[in-house]
């Protein structure tokens, strides 16, 4: 079974923890991965923004509904408290365990040189084979391999089979992926995609371009790689963490919240960033932070009960990791729990992981936070699982997946077997021309004279031009009554 989302999904195995720590471990542009997979539904849509003039949302926010999920993993808990109020304080309809999802928030909508010429062109792979971080590995192969295969079935690139070398990134801090990097390109591959974190791929990157070879990173999420000498051939398909921060202060202000209590652990970089995006977002919408306050990892929540209590906001903000489920169970003590007060969190605070760190499961129902979209179509699930049939979840599947079609279309547009040329077609067959969402299908058009436009499996990319999606696709979650997470929508942040 394929998971639809890493810090959504029941299951509390290693591998969901050590997505779930590794930003904590990591701080901010110190190479904590982003924790970001795709899932089954229908074909990625895009979609024209919508004005609300009545509240100053602002014109960006996207939401797009989805059908019920097809697969999901449930943990048996027994509600030891009947619910049978169907309405969250959120503005969202309770999701009853058990039910379909449904949608009924927001807007929707549609929303150098490397020796050329020996006509194959070569991927290499950079996933951490070893190591703390290996776990994630597994469905990052499993989307190479989709990719590699349905390029090959489409007749390749320059009239042969693409190529694929795999090298170990290792662990966050020692010498392994900049040695399989250089191991890599010895080998005289094309592009490489990876590293997983930040750090690695820091390291790695100036051999790759004084190479003259391609760099695209289908995982980190830190903003710090935008600023990094590149020669124009690094890439990624993994967008910023700042576009989930506002896109989470959007979602609020969807569901018709315009004041909120906002508390972010204390000491930590990354969870202060995300403060920062999310009031800077909210704020320009037309909301208010009334009080914006920090926890410890153990935290003292006397004061924020208080600011809850008192100030009456519409909502509740919680940013930061695991410690948000000591918040939760003195705020559900307090008679201030998610079903009496409309509160959210951030994606590494949200998840049905949180109904073995709470008390009560049923005492989070109502909870509302980002999760992993459901962009993915049902085939591209059936097609993972073809590769791997024992894959587990599909963290960075539909990314590494969309790294390697843009390179390969980029190559037939260039139709030169050097990767400096096809450097400079990579933008552009993600951006303005027509809508295409598989190889074949974006190859036909280009032989046709076509501009094309790439939208793939983790969603639109529309790189800028410096190779940075300028699109993040999250989705919506609300836990259920037993403390699962169901995906009520995606929503869709344009910067």
């Amino acid at each position: 079974m394929v998971c639809a989302s890493l810090v959504g999904c029941a299951s509390n195995d290693s591998t969901s923890e050590t997505a779930r720590r590794s930003r904590a471990e990591t701080p901010v542009g110190q190479g904590g991965p982003d924790v970001s997979t795709s899932s089954d539904t229908t074909s990625p849509t895009t979609a024209a923004a919508t004005t609300d003039s009545t509240n100053s949302v602002d014109t960006t926010a996207i939401e797009t509904t989805l059908p019920a999920p097809t697969q999901t993993t449930a943990v048996a808990t027994t509600v030891t408290e009947p619910f049978t109020d169907n309405e969250c304080p959120t503005g969202r309809a309770l999701i009853e365990p058990g039910a379909s999802a449904a949608t009924n928030a927001g807007a929707e909508a549609d929303l150098s040189l490397q020796a050329a010429g020996d006509g194959v062109l070569d991927f290499g792979s950079l996933f951490p084979t070893s190591g703390v971080l290996s776990p994630l590995a597994t469905p990052m192969y499993a989307g190479l391999e989709v990719a590699l295969a349905e390029i090959n079935a489409a007749g390749g690139v320059f009239g042969n089979s693409v190529t694929s070398s795999h090298g170990d990134a290792g662990d966050i801090f020692d010498d392994t992926a900049v040695n399989e990097a250089n191991r890599l390109l010895d080998g005289g591959v094309d592009a490489i995609i990876g590293p997983l974190t930040a750090t690695s791929t820091r390291e790695v990157l100036g051999p790759v371009t004084e190479a003259g070879a391609i760099l695209v990173n289908s995982s980190s999420a830190a903003a710090s790689l935008a600023e990094l000498p590149d020669s124009g051939r690094f890439f990624r398909t993994q967008p910023v963490d700042e576009f989930r921060a506002r896109a989470l202060a959007q979602v609020v202000l969807l569901d018709g919240h315009r004041t909120v209590v906002l508390s972010a652990l204390d000491g930590d970089t990354f969870s202060a960033s995300l403060s920062e995006w999310f009031t800077d977002e909210f704020t320009q919408g037309g909301g208010q932070v009334l009080s914006a306050t920090s926890h410890s990892e153990e935290p003292e929540v006397d004061n924020l009960i208080d600011e809850v209590g008192a100030g009456e906001p519409d909502a509740l903000v919680l940013i930061g990791f695991d410690e948000v489920a000591t918040i939760l169970d003195a705020l559900v003590a307090a008679g201030l729990g998610p079903d009496i007060r409309a509160t959210y969190a951030s994606d590494a605070a949200f998840g049905s992981w949180l109904s073995n760190a709470v008390l009560e499961p049923w005492s989070i129902r109502c909870m509302v936070g980002l999760v992993a979209p459901e962009v993915a179509t049902l085939e591209f699930g059936d097609r993972l699982l073809e590769v791997n049939p024992d894959l587990g979840d599909t963290t960075f599947a539909a990314e590494t997946y969309d790294a390697a079609i843009v390179v390969a279309l980029a190559a037939v547009v260039a139709d030169a077997d050097d990767p400096v040329l096809i450097a400079e077609h990579v933008n552009d067959v993600t951006r303005v021309g027509t809508k295409c969402f598989s190889f074949s299908e974006c190859r036909e058009l280009v032989d046709n004279g076509v501009d094309i436009d790439f939208d793939g499996q983790s969603g639109p990319l529309e790189f800028d031009d410096n190779g940075e999606p300028t699109v993040a696709v999250t989705g919506v979650g609300e836990l259920d009554a037993n403390g699962q997470v169901r995906v009520l929508t995606n929503h869709v942040y344009v910067s």
